[in-house]
């Protein structure tokens, strides 16, 4: 019956199946092969794409991808080699509702819209905008408005609205060089995706570092406001449960910053490329050609090889092997196959 159950969530999930003898075959949705390659063992709990050679330990891992929360939910019902007490369970809790409280603000009562076509005092503040390469188009799209009196008195502001269309978030950044640059309302940004309204997490998302840097990443770009990615933060709740591809863009500066959030979301099963943001300060500075086109070149992120990749790039701590003596072999450290081992010391 368990059996017989799975095969239909796999069905809903992959599509129509064939059997063959213990193995249950599937198209690939990795390759997208016309032929059902994918080959799903239920009583081995494994599964294997002959074509482009993909495979998993742990059929979850496939549930957890392509599945929605109604599927992961059902699955962890009949599946008893899962420890729902760990990881599992923290899925479980991320596509409850319960405990995520909507956060609420208001724009400051000093806020004019820069769209409006009666201002008069907006001329600092549109000059800024133009400077870093921001019009009319972008200011219409991101409500993008300026505070010329008040506590936020010479400050751009940046609205950010949730997928209700509430105000959740603003930024305030001086427009002249005053030494205090960015003045924000004290709302914790974990518990808020910024401008979730603008948001489609049924596609890619361009994960950046702040709002400027979102503006020219454009359509589905999230800024951290920072350089970090919270386990608990709603944004990684929502590319969780969406199976949201993630494109990384952080300043060159956070490399290992960048590398935190790139093993946790390896640890959910995201798929991640990692877009060069080097020769630029932040992408806010990089032509809007360039930042196309090294998203178009984004290197996908091969959980396998991780470690190597960023030690061949040195962005990660050397591993070093401790010796007694110079002639005696590094000992292997624990967890690390000898094969992963001797790779990462030749690389």
């Amino acid at each position: 019956m368990s059996e017989r159950k799975k095969k239909f969530i796999l069905k809903g999930i992959l599509g129509d199946y064939s059997q063959s003898s213990s193995e249950t075959l599937f198209h690939c949705p990795f390759c997208n092969h016309h032929k059902k390659k994918l080959s799903i063992n239920l009583s081995k709990n494994a599964w294997k794409c002959w074509v482009c050679d993909t495979s998993g330990k742990k059929i979850f891992s496939l549930i957890r991808r392509f599945g929605d929360q109604k599927d992961i939910s059902e699955w962890l019902k009949l599946d008893k080699t899962i420890k729902i007490d760990n990881f599992d369970q923290r899925i479980l809790e991320m596509f409850s509702n319960k405990g995520e409280k909507k956060v609420a603000l208001e724009l400051p009562n000093d806020y004019l819209f820069l769209g409006r076509k009666d201002l008069s005092n907006s001329y600092a503040a549109i000059n800024y905008l133009k400077r870093r390469g921001i019009g009319p188009q972008e200011i219409l799209k991101y409500k993008i408005g300026f505070c010329p009196y008040g506590e936020y008195e010479n400050r751009i502001i940046i609205p950010s609205f949730d997928e209700q269309g509430d105000c959740n978030f603003f930024i305030a950044r001086t427009y002249y060089d005053d030494s205090y640059k960015y003045k924000n309302p004290p709302i914790a940004k974990s518990k808020m995706v910024f401008n979730e309204l603008l948001i489609n997490f049924e596609k890619p998302v361009i994960i950046v570092e702040g709002v400027f840097d979102a503006i020219r990443a454009g359509n589905n770009a999230i800024p951290l406001l920072g350089s970090t990615l919270s386990k608990k933060s709603l944004l990684r709740k929502r590319v969780v449960e969406n199976n949201t591809v993630v494109y990384l863009a952080l300043d060159a500066d956070a490399v290992k910053k960048q590398n935190q959030i790139i093993k946790n979301l390896l640890k959910d099963n995201i798929k991640i490329f990692v877009i060069d943001t080097k020769g630029y300060e932040d992408i806010a500075e990089m032509p809007k050609s360039v930042f196309e086109d090294r998203k178009n070149n984004a290197t996908e992120v091969n959980s396998d090889f991780f470690l190597i990749n960023e030690k061949l790039k040195g962005n990660i701590y050397e591993i070093r092997a401790h010796r007694r003596h110079p002639h005696q072999k590094p000992k292997i450290p624990q967890g690390i196959s000898g094969s992963f081992w001797t790779a990462l010391q030749n690389a």
